[in-house]
């Protein structure tokens, strides 16, 4: 039997202030309070999201080669800052000069490999441009993958949701436009309504990374 629009709304209400705080809700609460689009339009974002996943796992070779010449240019460097503190200036110069010459040959590679396939930049934290970066640690581009504390956290990895952030997006939707019904405000058909919903949970993806 289908639930009245107002008891759906509360009902609704209360599961999303669940989600907020953490909580887990069953997909059959799902199911059983959400029209069978929106149900459905949960079901393909996380259908998404696991290839999402599989495709984080699967690292092109370019990227590790990026990763171990910048893990060989970040060494060097820490070593003359090592130094520096230590209070030797000119072995700290002779690694500085050293680490220079590493992160430039990297922004060199990036350079190469995102001219040879652009879509590599969705690997990076950040910009690749490399008129923008810098010759330490902090100043280049990170594999999104990493676990560094200076990554920005950007490409891939900004559209990787969890399934508690795809079931909020989703009821949030659904509470949407049971308000605007009971504001009086015919809901879209069937069809415009999940083109709607595919849209906001995109933006939603947007404007969360």
């Amino acid at each position: 039997m289908a639930h009245k629009p107002e008891v759906r709304l509360k009902k609704l209400r209360k599961i999303a202030a669940k989600l907020a705080g953490g909580a887990i809700v069953q997909n059959r609460q799902l199911r059983a309070w959400l029209t069978e689009e929106d149900f459905a339009s949960y079901v393909q974002a996380w259908s998404d999201q696991k290839e999402l996943r599989a495709e984080l796992k699967d690292k092109p070779d370019e990227v590790r080669e990026y990763e171990a010449r910048l893990r060989k240019a970040t060494f060097v460097y820490n070593k003359g800052e090592g130094a520096s503190t230590r209070g030797k200036s000119k072995v700290a110069q002779k690694h500085f000069a050293q680490a220079d010459t590493l992160f430039e040959r990297l922004h060199v590679y990036l350079d190469e490999i995102i001219a040879a396939d652009a879509g590599l930049r969705l690997w990076f934290d950040r910009d690749t441009d490399s008129s923008t970066l810098g010759l330490t640690p902090g100043t280049v581009p990170m594999v999104i993958t990493s676990r560094s504390l200076e990554s920005d956290g950007g490409g891939l990895l900004s559209n990787k949701r969890s399934k508690r952030d795809l079931k909020l997006d989703v009821v949030e939707w659904a509470i949407r436009g049971l308000e605007r019904e009971a504001a009086g405000t015919d809901r879209e058909n069937t069809s415009e309504a999940k083109s709607r919903l595919e849209e906001f949970l995109k933006q939603m993806e947007d404007d969360e990374f």
